[in-house]
């Protein structure tokens, strides 16, 4: 049995463009927090890694046997907050990091 919170319940499925631009990709927000699967927090890790958090250090976001990890200048590493939704382990990144709901586009009648 995961020891990792079930946030199912409390998490709706949104379409979202992160930092930079990067996406649109699929997340789960409960509204405050998005999070994402193993796979977008990839594609975010490779999309952030490199750049300047606010404060001008340079971030590194990198998978480790204990999960996903975020280091920014110095500062030791924080481990990526980890959740369950659907059975699926999903993870948070700093509250720094802005996401907003991607455009949809409207069904075509034909």
């Amino acid at each position: 049995m995961s020891g990792l919170k079930d946030i199912t319940h409390k998490v709706s499925r949104v379409q979202v463009i992160g930092p930079l631009g990067v996406g649109p990709m699929e997340s789960f927000t409960d509204g405050h927090r998005f999070y994402f699967a193993d796979d977008d927090t990839a594609r975010l890790a490779a999309h952030l890694t490199g750049t300047k958090d606010l404060a001008g250090r340079t971030v590194r976001i990198s998978r480790t046997k204990k999960g996903w990890e975020e280091k920014r200048g110095k500062k030791p590493a924080q481990h990526l907050r980890e959740r369950l939704v659907e059975g699926t382990t999903v993870y948070r990144l700093d509250e720094e990091w802005l996401f907003t709901a991607a455009p949809t586009t409207p069904a075509v009648d034909q």
